[in-house]
């Protein structure tokens, strides 16, 4: 009965935080570092990941401690790829859908994110808590896997001109209130679609990613997105139900279908 009362001490905040996590993922966002984050994990867009942690518990009087001991650090595993899975959950795709989405969409999608999950790789190693707890910390990447499971939209149906002078995009969103996703879309101010999964080859997408995020122009200057000479332009604001899209000027907007490397998702979002 007490491990019972442990496990569930362990488990239902996780279960609560779970029912709108896309919307505190949202609010929580931090600007100057590209991540959200809040109390089940973190979604790092800088380095693409997801992470999360549990907490296992050992009890204040053990029969037997070693035994104790592995059954916390099951739990703290347990939890954490529990938690890992809700924040993945509300990773945002496009402007319009999460990942949770898919659950009433297409099941085969959740169960394929969910297969990433337990195989997720242990950050660093357990932490063993001065109260007696352990705390671990799994982690997976965005680009592969879930990519390929998620990035649904027609791919490279438009595929841009690219032969001018620049090869790679990067674009100074920072003040505008963009927010990260998985496939944003770029529009002129006249509302035309300028940059999204219609001008990507999706092998890049799926390993890459349609857009990096960073946070300074220094810092995209010296990505491998950049290339040897990037135009660098500024959004003029974020648009989309979610903030994830993104408003360039009429004038850019002419010059970026002739940017070598866009097919490539050479394209880079300073937040």
């Amino acid at each position: 009965m007490k491990k019972l009362a442990v496990l569930l001490v362990l488990v239902l905040p996780a279960l609560l935080l779970a029912e709108d996590w896309a919307g505190i993922q949202r609010q929580t966002y931090e600007p100057s570092s590209p991540m959200d984050r809040g109390g089940v994990g973190v979604t790092n867009w800088g380095e693409q990941t997801v992470s999360a942690t549990g907490i296992g518990v050992v009890s204040d009087n053990p029969v037997n401690a070693a035994r104790e001991r592995a059954g916390a650090l099951r739990a703290a595993k347990i939890v954490a790829l529990r938690n890992l899975l809700e924040q993945t959950k509300g990773v945002q795709i496009t402007s319009t859908t999460t990942i949770q989405n898919f659950e009433t969409v297409d099941d085969t999608i959740i169960a394929r994110v969910s297969g990433v999950v337990q195989g997720a790789t242990e950050v660093g190693t357990p932490r063993y808590m001065s109260d007696g707890s352990i705390e671990r910390t799994f982690a997976i990447q965005l680009t592969g896997q879930v990519s390929d499971a998620v990035l649904v939209e027609p791919f490279e149906t438009q595929p841009h001109p690219a032969d001018g002078d620049h090869d790679g995009l990067i674009i100074d969103a920072q003040g505008t209130g963009v927010m990260p996703a998985l496939s944003p879309m770029i529009y002129s101010e006249s509302g035309e679609v300028i940059y999204g999964p219609m001008n990507v080859d999706r092998d890049y997408a799926v390993i890459m990613g349609v857009v990096g995020y960073v946070r300074s122009v220094d810092e995209a200057r010296s990505g491998d997105r950049a290339g040897s000479n990037p135009l660098v332009i500024k959004a003029v604001k974020a648009t989309g139900d979610a903030g994830c899209d993104v408003v360039i000027s009429n004038s850019d907007a002419a010059v970026v279908p002739y940017i070598r490397g866009v097919n490539e998702c050479k394209v880079t979002i300073v937040l």
